[in-house]
């Protein structure tokens, strides 16, 4: 996955999340408490930034601007989270440009003078509307089909994100920063849905809104890095019978990788046996010798056949050195 910024090809790495901080009754904005949950966990082969966005206009405006300067060419995609309705999760379809006329926390309009009203779109050269270039209805079938159960969440598409900093920072990230962009509404909590539905349906759309974007699948039920040994391996394990297949093995493997790289030495025996456990599903696509998994994810970065073959059928030397060198240096450590 690449995209052309400009006249340079780029190979994003970031998967850039926002929530909001508190304003009217909400003194703790449920979109930022779900969302910080996800700061620097893995995504496939992104890794996920998360943002707390003021309710301001003028921070969003220079969120935008310190992003598109620093950051952009890192991003794969944007998901930015507000507080909505109750009753479901909705994926808001476009963003329209104006009018702003509904003062932030700092009683500010888009302009920054209340007596200037015509000044009230987000960008004075922006069309009327922009649509996101994700295909949401997709989206919402496939977090619907993986959010089964009575407790589940409803997630829809939706037509109107509200005419105030939601659809602001909104129509900021598709105007300004020109990414793949989704804007994700979420219920008050109890009203009906636990914190716990809620973030399982974020769960879905964030790993659905990747593979969508990117192609990457990605297990929604280890995003936020729990490493509870059970349900890891639970998961993983479903996951492979559902979906069999070495690339869905090295994705699952690749995130607890990461685990292990941000543990500390109280956590790394657990997930080392973890590891050990789901070991038996990687395996070399020509003799099926079982592979070590930290080894393989290392030596894909540099040469992808490694991912499917061991050391023994590997026919560059180049690979072979790789594969070594990485067992010299990470096996003897985590095993």
């Amino acid at each position: 996955m690449s995209y052309v910024h400009g006249s340079v090809e780029r190979q994003p790495t970031k998967v850039l999340l926002t929530g909001f901080g508190p304003f009217g009754d909400f003194k703790v904005n449920p979109s930022w408490q779900i969302m910080k949950q996800f700061d620097g966990q893995r995504c496939g082969d992104l890794i996920m930034e998360s943002v707390e966005i003021p309710v301001e206009y003028a921070a969003v405006d220079k969120f935008m601007e310190t992003v598109r300067q620093e950051q952009l060419d890192d991003i794969a995609l944007a998901i930015h989270c507000g507080v909505g309705k109750p009753g479901a999760v909705c994926l808001e379809q476009f963003a329209r440009n104006g009018k702003y006329s509904r003062v932030d926390t700092s009683q500010k309009l888009p302009c920054g003078d209340m007596e200037r009203k015509e000044n009230d779109k987000c960008a004075q050269d922006g069309p009327d509307m922009i649509e996101t270039q994700i295909d949401l209805a997709s989206v919402a079938r496939a977090c619907q089909e993986g959010n089964s159960g009575k407790d589940a969440v409803r997630i829809k598409l939706s037509t109107d994100a509200g005419l105030y900093l939601c659809e602001y920072i909104y129509y900021s990230s598709m105007h300004h920063l020109r990414i793949p962009s989704v804007f994700v509404h979420v219920p008050p909590v109890d009203e009906p849905y636990s914190s716990e539905a809620i973030l399982d349906a974020i769960k879905q759309v964030i790993a659905k809104t990747v593979e969508e974007v990117c192609g990457t699948k990605v297990m929604p039920e280890l995003l936020t890095g729990s490493t509870h040994l059970e349900h890891w391996v639970q998961c993983f394990n479903e996951h492979m019978r559902v979906n069999a297949g070495w690339s869905t093995a090295v994705a699952a493997i690749r995130t607890l990788i990461s685990y292990i790289e941000q543990s500390d030495a109280g956590t790394l025996s657990e997930l080392r046996d973890g590891i050990k456990s789901v070991i038996g599903a990687l395996t070399c696509s020509m003799c099926d010798h079982p592979l070590c998994p930290v080894c393989v994810l290392r030596c894909a970065d540099v040469c992808e056949c490694v991912a499917v073959l061991c050391v023994r059928c590997l026919g560059s030397p180049l690979c072979v050195d790789v594969y070594v060198l990485a067992s010299m240096s990470l096996c003897a450590r985590v095993w």
